[in-house]
């Protein structure tokens, strides 16, 4: 959010100006909860969303799921695209992960609406949250196995985080 350099004052009145700046929080989620098979390096798509970035904004885009790989293996990933073609990372593990060994993962990407190619007024945009395993396994495995298995659900959402 952009630095507010006339604080209020007991009295003062709110003006339009500053409330736009104000963040405006959810603008768009979702969710799932389908196991699905991870077959070797090619990145998987887990989840979309589609909303409409306003210039001159600040974003939050966050994304959590659970995956277990069947085999030892390298270079796991969790990140996103959008329509505006810039992958961003917001998980990544280079070290060797164990097989049959569940992991529950999350990571956040900050960013104005420039970097998501709108410089002024607003556009559409589609966002894909994609997984990475360096081998095969299997998406949607809670690491909580008294949970019990295909239990972990795969979350994908977005914020406006105020005026930058």
């Amino acid at each position: 959010m952009a630095i507010n350099t006339t604080p209020f004052v007991s009295g003062a009145i709110l003006t339009a100006a500053q409330m736009t700046d104000l963040p405006m929080g959810f603008v768009g989620s979702t969710g799932a909860t389908a196991t699905t098979a991870i077959v070797g390096s090619t990145p998987l798509a887990v989840l979309s969303v589609s909303i409409t970035i306003s210039a001159n904004r600040r974003y939050r885009i966050s994304g959590s799921l659970g995956f277990q790989p069947s085999a030892n293996s390298t270079g796991n990933a969790l990140y996103f695209t959008s329509t505006s073609g810039a992958n961003k990372v917001l998980w990544y593990q280079g070290e060797t992960m164990l097989a049959n060994y569940p992991r529950y993962v999350m990571g956040s990407f900050i960013c104005d609406a420039a970097a998501l190619g709108v410089t002024s007024g607003s556009a559409a945009k589609t966002f894909t949250l994609y997984l990475r395993c360096g081998g095969n396994g299997a998406l949607n495995i809670n690491p909580d196995g008294l949970v019990g298995a295909s239990s972990a659900e795969q979350l994908f959402w977005i914020e406006d985080m105020g005026a930058s």
